[in-house]
């Protein structure tokens, strides 16, 4: 930690997970940087670098068909209803 200027997150959701979820992540993961990082340096910020939800209609088509579960496809209307909340979830503190 002590050459870290920060540190940078994927936090994907599984399946419909909502952005919401990633919250207790960013405090476990707020907990461990101020753990282990060196006195005098506890404000390391965490950097949301890649976020989003699959809106491929063609995996959507495929498991309303055939049954297959494509559980990280959640639709374009879904997809903007999390983004606002992405954001403001990933924002750096």
């Amino acid at each position: 930690m002590e050459y870290l200027d920060a540190v940078s997150v994927h936090p994907y959701r599984e399946g419909l997970m909502s952005p919401e979820t990633a919250i207790y992540d960013y405090k476990k993961l707020r907990g461990l940087i101020d753990t282990y990082s060196p006195t005098g340096k506890k404000n390391i910020p965490i950097i949301n670098s890649e976020w989003g939800y699959s809106s491929n209609d063609f995996e959507i088509s495929v498991r309303a068909t055939c049954g297959i579960c494509c559980k990280d496809a959640i639709g374009r209307f879904n997809q903007q209803h999390s983004f606002v909340r992405m954001v403001m979830i990933g924002k750096p503190r």
